[in-house]
């Protein structure tokens, strides 16, 4: 705090402390004051950063139920002015609704289940608007709409910046993901990680390396072979619908179908 004092007179952008407040983390924080400018700061446990609730506790329980009631709500003005027929519905709902539920998701990404839940019944609910589709089963109203669930979609986002990640194609930390290794039973890029815990599961990768490790190898090779085509396009799209490509299935997760396209 001093050397921003100090920074802040030396270059006359002097701070307004009245503004600033402090957010205490961690199991062991001894949760000391501090000043600015001879001025006590405020302690808070909830702050929110670009549109994204954070707390003390870095879980984002209280974010998600933020962006649930939101998109009910945006869900609600829809369902009271719309008619309720698929080809409006589910636009509606792509361009007004599921945006709400997306945005920022990697630094807030829920692994609590009743957050995962809440977010679900979102969807759940838009799904069954359409009325000839009200009586299935969720997954099978997704599918019929050419829906993912948001939970899958979310794992299939992970899996792309993984593979980005992975290649080269973003220099982002891999800290997340653990290290890489080679001496692996399934392919030659394959990342171990291990949360123990709850703030931990935050870390981009560390709730994703299981479903990693299960892709097949072809997935990797394909980089090898085309590296000199074009390197920067490169992108691996991940479905719910196995039947819709001509490509092999994860051994473990059957969620997933891979493509990749130039």
């Amino acid at each position: 705090m001093s050397r921003l004092d100090e920074w802040s007179r030396k270059w006359l952008l002097n701070f307004n402390a009245g503004k600033c407040k402090t957010m205490h983390v961690g199991r062991n924080n001894l949760q000391a004051d501090y000043h600015l400018n001879g001025t006590p700061l405020q302690k808070t446990t909830e702050e929110r950063d670009l549109g994204i609730l954070v707390s003390f506790d870095l879980k984002p329980s209280q974010h998600v139920a933020k962006v649930a009631a939101k998109a009910n709500s945006r869900l609600g003005i829809i369902k009271r002015n719309f008619i309720r027929d698929r080809e409006i519905l589910v636009p509606l709902y792509l361009s007004l609704v599921r945006p709400v539920m997306d945005y920022g998701v990697q630094s807030w990404s829920p692994y609590l289940v009743k957050d995962i839940q809440a977010l679900e019944k979102v969807q759940r609910r838009a799904t069954k608007l359409v009325p000839e589709l009200s009586h299935l089963p969720y997954e099978e109203r997704c599918q019929r709409l050419g829906l993912q669930t948001l939970s899958d979609r979310r794992k299939r986002g992970d899996m792309i910046q993984t593979y980005k990640l992975l290649h080269g194609f973003d220099d982002h930390c891999l800290t997340g993901l653990g290290h890489i290794t080679a001496v692996t039973y399934g392919h030659l890029m394959t990342a171990r990680g291990h949360t123990s815990y709850g703030t931990q599961k935050l870390e981009y990768g560390s709730e994703l390396t299981d479903f990693w490790r299960d892709l097949d190898m072809w997935v990797f090779l394909v980089y090898t072979h085309n590296a000199s085509i074009q390197n920067s396009a490169l992108v691996v799209v991940f479905s719910n619908n196995p039947s819709s490509y001509d490509f092999p299935v994860g051994r473990k997760h059957k969620m997933f179908s891979t493509r990749v396209l130039y």
